[in-house]
C-alpha cells in the first residue's frame, strides 16, 4: 500500500511539473508571438511594453524602436518558430529562447531570435534579433 502511494505521489508530481512547463511554454510563446505581431502591425507602443525594463532602457522609447525597425527595413510580415528552449530554476521555467524564420514586408527573409525572462507572472522580451 505504501509503495503504491509513493508511486502515485511521484507520478502526480511529475504530471504537475509537466503541466507547469506546458503552461509556461504557452505563456512565453504567446508573449513572443504578441511581440512579433506588434512589430508587424507597426504597433511599437505594444512591442515596447512587452520588453523587459532593462531592454526598454537600452532601446530608449517606443519611437526609438520604431525608428530602428524602419531604418533597417525590418518589419516582419510572417514568422514561425522552429526551436523553443526553456531553462528552469527549482523546477520552474524562468527563461526561454525562441528561434525561427521570418519573412519581411519588403520580401527579404531571415532568422528571428527572441529571448524572454519571467518577471513574476509576466513573460518579457530581454533581447531580440532579426537577421536577413
Amino acid at each position: 500500500m505504501l509503495r503504491k502511494l509513493l508511486i502515485t505521489t511521484v507520478l502526480l508530481s511529475l504530471a504537475l511539473t509537466a503541466c507547469g512547463a506546458i503552461s509556461a511554454a504557452q505563456a512565453f510563446t504567446k508573449t513572443g508571438n504578441d511581440f512579433m505581431t506588434a512589430l508587424r502591425d507597426g504597433n511599437y507602443d505594444t512591442a515596447y511594453a512587452l520588453m523587459h525594463p532593462g531592454l526598454q532602457q537600452e532601446m530608449g522609447t517606443a519611437a526609438d524602436l520604431q525608428k530602428m525597425m524602419e531604418d533597417n527595413a525590418a518589419q516582419p510580415k510572417d514568422w514561425s518558430f522552429s526551436s523553443v528552449n526553456a531553462t528552469t530554476d527549482a523546477d520552474k521555467v524562468t527563461t526561454a529562447k525562441m528561434e525561427g524564420s521570418v519573412n519581411y514586408q519588403d520580401g527579404k527573409s531571415g532568422v528571428v531570435t527572441l529571448e524572454l525572462v519571467q518577471d513574476g507572472d509576466t513573460w518579457m522580451i530581454i533581447s531580440f534579433n532579426l537577421n536577413w
